[in-house]
This record gives structure tokens, C-alpha cells and sequence, in this order.
């Protein structure tokens, strides 16, 4: 999950944290966006056979939020 996706999810209707506590939570975090993004990047890809273009894409929209050097180091390490 990337940060943008977390964020959103803990200040949503369900979570219901405060946006303070939610940005206190993110910032204290010891999670790895790139490593994220990758495993992802390879799920898209086994499931729906999409392109490079097409995962950057899908990575760096509103719904997956990743930022574009997180999406760029999941492409760049798709067959790792």
C-alpha cells in the first residue's frame, strides 16, 4: 500500500482516524513504498498482463497513489 492509499484509508468513513493521528502514523511507519509498489507491479501483471506504460499507469493513480520513483523502481525490478 503506498502512503497516499494508507492515508486516505485510515481518515476514511471506516477508520475514522483524525487526519493528525493518521499523518503521525505514516510518519512512524518503517514501511518500504518501492518494495510495495513492486509487489503490486507483479500482481497487475500476472493477473492483467498489462504493459510497462499501462503499471506506471495503474501504480501511480489515484486509487494505488505510489509517486512516480516508487512506480519507476517497480518497473525497473519487475523480473527480479
Amino acid at each position: 500500500m503506498s502512503k497516499k492509499r494508507m492515508y486516505r484509508q485510515l481518515t476514511s468513513e471506516f477508520d475514522k482516524f483524525s487526519n493528525d493521528a493518521a499523518q503521525y502514523a505514516i510518519d512512524h511507519l518503517e514501511a518500504d513504498y518501492k518494495y510495495n509498489a513492486l509487489f503490486n507491479a507483479k500482481n497487475y501483471r500476472k493477473l492483467f498482463n498489462m504493459s510497462k506504460s499501462g503499471l506506471f499507469n495503474q501504480l501511480t493513480s489515484y486509487i494505488d497513489g505510489f509517486t512516480e520513483e516508487e512506480a519507476n523502481y517497480a518497473i525497473q525490478h519487475l523480473d527480479d
